[in-house]
C-alpha cells in the first residue's frame, strides 16, 4: 500500500522514498524496538556477522566483491574497524596488563619502564583512533605498490580496512585465548602473541592481494606485496621517530 513520505510528501510505493530515501512509516511496536536494538548493538541487520565470517573465509574475494558493488549484505568497513578495535580493547582490559608488563620489565631501569608503560597506556587509550588512522597510511602505501593495477586510493582504503578487520578478528578468536593461557609467563606473553600477530599479518596480506588481483600472476602480486611492506615499514618508522621526537621535545614523557 502506497504512503505519502513524511519528509518530502513524495508517494512511497515500496519500502523507501524514491525521492529522499526516507523509510516507509512503520508504527512503533515490539518488532520495531527489537529491530532498533539489533541495529544499535551490532548492526547485524547490516551484515556485521556476515562480513566477519566472509573476511575469515576469504578476505580478498570478499573485498573485491565489495569494491565491485556487492555491498548490500556487508557491514561498513571503516565502522567495522572501530567496532573490532573497541572489542579488542574491551577484551584486553580483562588481562592484568600492568602486572604482566611490570614483571616483564623487572630488570629494566626505571626510565625505560616508565617510557614503555606510558606508550602502552596511550596506545590502549587511543587504540580505535590509531587503528583507523593507520588505514589511510597503509592505503597510500598499497596504492603506490599496486598503482597501475586499476584501484584508486579510496578503494585501497577499503582494502586495508578489511585487511585490518580480518586480522583483528583472528586476534580476538585466536591470540586473545593464547594470552589468557600465557598470563603467568610474562616473557612468553609478550613474544608469542607478537610473533603470531606478525605471521597472521603476513599471511593475510599475501592471501588478500593474491585473491583481489587473481587476474595477475601470483609471483607479480607477491613482489608488489613486498614493495607494499617495504614502503609501509619505512613510513611507519618515520612516523614513529617524528612522533617520539615531538613527545620528547614537548615533555610529554614522564620524568626520570
Amino acid at each position: 500500500m502506497a504512503q505519502i513520505c513524511k519528509n518530502c510528501q513524495y508517494e512511497i510505493e515500496l519500502n523507501f522514498c524514491a525521492n529522499c530515501g526516507q523509510k516507509k512509516m512503520k508504527r512503533i511496536d515490539r518488532i520495531y524496538l527489537k529491530d532498533e536494538l539489533q541495529y544499535t548493538l551490532l548492526h547485524t541487520n547490516k551484515g556485521f556477522l556476515y562480513s566477519a565470517k566472509m573476511l575469515i573465509k576469504n578476505p580478498g574475494r570478499t573485498t573485491a566483491e565489495f569494491i565491485d558493488g556487492n555491498r548490500v549484505n556487508h557491514y561498513k568497513p571503516i565502522l567495522m574497524v572501530f567496532v573490532l578495535a573497541g572489542l579488542h580493547v574491551l577484551l584486553t582490559s580483562f588481562l592484568p596488563m600492568k602486572e604482566i608488563m611490570t614483571n616483564y620489565y623487572v630488570d629494566s631501569n626505571a626510565a625505560e619502564y616508565r617510557y614503555n608503560m606510558f606508550l602502552y597506556d596511550k596506545m590502549m587509550k587511543y587504540n580505535s583512533f590509531i587503528m583507523v588512522g593507520i588505514i589511510p597510511v597503509a592505503a597510500l602505501c598499497s596504492w603506490i605498490a599496486f598503482k597501475k593495477w586499476g584501484h584508486n586510493f579510496y578503494e585501497h582504503v577499503i582494502i586495508n580496512a578489511n585487511l585490518l578487520s580480518a586480522m583483528m578478528i583472528v586476534s580476538i578468536l585466536v591470540i586473545f585465548p593464547i594470552q589468557l593461557i600465557l598470563v603467568p609467563y610474562p616473557i612468553l606473553f609478550v613474544f608469542i602473541p607478537v610473533l603470531l600477530t606478525f605471521g597472521i599479518m603476513i599471511c593475510f596480506t599475501f592471501w588478500m592481494f593474491v585473491n583481489i588481483y587473481s587476474q595477475q600472476s601470483p609471483g607479480d602480486v607477491i613482489l608488489r606485496v613486498l614493495l607494499f611492506f617495504t614502503v609501509f615499514g619505512i613510513v611507519l618508522l618515520l612516523m614513529s621517530v617524528a612522533g617520539l621526537s615531538y613527545l620528547i621535545a614537548n615533555g610529554a614523557f614522564p620524568g626520570k
